[in-house]
């Protein structure tokens, strides 16, 4: 996927993304807006394109993005595996967040927390907001891989209110050179 700028990952690994509910085409009412089911994810290169209420912008080709769940318990989440990385190793991981609800409501943040190798990160430090006038926000993680060489990363939705947990990412790097963690809007930090 042109999603992953491969040229700076430095790993050489693959990449496996889901969600608790899925990719949902077609259900909508209108052809407009084919992710307009909560709970439903795809990769596109414009959010407008699978939803008429979403921001008609375009970034650097496809980005995954995502109609987050208003079910209490149901997690909408973003999980990238990363394999053979240099066990219990300091790892960086960067991208790019966007809040794609065309429209400024506290209601509608980006809240997102962190989750490494099933540990989440929920100390309030480490929740990720972005709000819609925050546009492209790019964050950086600073993680641990664990001990069998494995670093599984997830960034869960805990925002569940109707319009209000729609998100796009893009730009997923990942590296043991610091150096990517520069220019950031928003750093956390694995303790």
């Amino acid at each position: 996927s042109s999603f992953l700028d491969n040229a700076a990952i430095e790993t050489g690994t693959s990449y496996d993304f889901r969600s608790t509910a899925g990719w949902v085409p077609g259900s909508a009412p209108d052809s407009g807006a084919p992710l307009w089911d909560e709970g439903t994810y795809t990769f596109t290169s414009n959010p407008h394109n699978v939803h008429n209420l979403w921001v008609n912008e375009t970034h650097d080709g496809n980005m995954f993005i995502l109609n987050g769940s208003t079910e209490e318990g149901v997690d909408a989440y973003f999980v990238t595996t990363f394999q053979d990385v240099c066990p219990n190793s300091d790892y960086y991981v960067t991208f790019e967040v966007r809040n794609v609800y065309n429209g400024s409501s506290p209601s509608n943040d980006i809240v997102l927390a962190a989750s490494v190798d099933g540990v989440d990160l929920n100390d309030p430090a480490d929740i990720i907001t972005v709000t819609y006038a925050d546009g492209w926000t790019k964050v950086g993680l600073k993680v641990k891989a664990d001990a069998s060489g494995s670093l599984v990363l997830a960034l869960i939705d805990g925002n569940t209110e109707p319009s209000g947990n729609d998100f796009a990412l893009d730009n997923v790097h990942i590296s043991n050179d610091p150096s990517i963690m520069s220019g950031l809007d928003i750093t956390v930090i694995q303790d």
